[in-house]
């Protein structure tokens, strides 16, 4: 056997892909049938019910050279608009269903295939679209967010969400699975400035949404520190007792924005001393407080000191003008 080799083999190659290229030119300048389906996408559907998506439901034959039915669109953008109201209603086992007769639907087909393709014929089997009652409830819209500030920035009030809550409309078997409604990702923003976005909702196959979109408002503004002294606040004194703290304020430190700088007091903030558990003639001499309350648009809180000596003395009472203890 003889092998081919150098320059002549090269020569082969190129002749033998050539006459691949013509081969395959030849095959698909011939006629070929084949069977494509469409999508059924339902229109005018009575307020009363949900229909649910209706893939590969029509199939038709269509001809023409194989170069040309290449150029066919794919399955997905197949589709057949189907005005329901025009539809007869049947009860089917005891299920409302709208009758569909693909072969009325034989223009409809034509007019979405290329020039040179040919429509064949349409399968005549009977589709039998479900009407299923519909169920309808209000949810609450949550933000799936991935939000970052620039450095010295901070979010001066809470986010701003326009509607925070949505009809949905569908299936019982779906609607019921769903807890809220959730926006499409906001991902990688960062900010230096209040921002309004308009995100739109990751709506669920078959469900209907009272909303398109959602707005949600991040409020942002520069930030810096503020020092407050904030008088301690003692809950839970033992009867007959005064509470005395030393140092009686503690200084408190937080981070704020501009705006909210010069409104911030110290009636803003407690800083409490829960007496709960200590007893009168006790040897514990000092007590740990608690940040119980501070103001909206503040972070990074901290205070010192977190425990103070203290002190508890009788209240004295006067009777007949004479000072006594209790």
């Amino acid at each position: 056997m003889e092998v081919i080799k150098g320059p002549d083999f090269r020569i082969f190659l190129t002749f033998l892909v050539i006459s691949a290229l013509i081969w395959s030119i030849e095959r698909l300048r011939q006629n070929y049938t084949i069977e494509i389906d469409y999508d059924i996408e339902c229109t005018n559907i009575p307020d009363e019910y949900v229909v649910k998506s209706l893939n590969n439901a029509i199939h038709a034959v269509v001809s023409g050279e194989g170069i040309d039915l290449l150029r066919l669109p794919n399955n997905r953008k197949r589709k057949i608009s189907v005005d329901l109201s025009k539809l007869v209603k049947r009860n089917v086992n005891g299920q409302t269903m709208s009758v569909l007769i693909p072969r009325r639907y034989n223009h409809e087909v034509a007019a979405t295939l290329p020039d040179h393709i040919t429509l064949e014929n349409i399968e005549a089997d009977t589709v039998y679209i479900p009407l299923l009652t519909k169920t309808k409830k209000m949810l609450p819209v949550v933000v799936r967010d991935n939000i970052t500030l620039e450095t010295q920035y901070m979010f001066s009030s809470p986010r701003e969400l326009s509607p925070d809550s949505v009809w949905v409309s569908g299936t019982n078997d779906m609607i019921d699975t769903m807890k809220a409604v959730y926006t499409m990702p906001l991902d990688n923003i960062t900010l230096h400035d209040t921002i309004s976005l308009s995100v739109n909702f990751d709506k669920p196959k078959d469900v209907e949404i009272s909303a398109l979109d959602a707005n949600v408002t991040y409020f942002v503004e520069p930030f810096t520190e503020k020092d407050i002294d904030v008088p301690i606040t003692a809950i839970n004194i033992p009867d007959g007792y005064n509470f005395k703290a030393f140092p009686p304020k503690v200084h408190v430190k937080m981070q704020t924005g501009l705006s909210k700088f010069d409104r911030i007091v110290a009636n803003d903030i407690d800083i409490v001393a829960d007496l709960q558990d200590i007893k009168p003639g006790s040897n514990q001499q000092k007590i740990k407080l608690k940040l119980s309350k501070t103001p909206e648009g503040v972070r990074d809180i901290t205070y010192t000191p977190i425990f103070v000596e203290y002190l508890l003395e009788k209240q004295r009472i006067r009777i007949n003008q004479t000072e006594t203890e209790e």
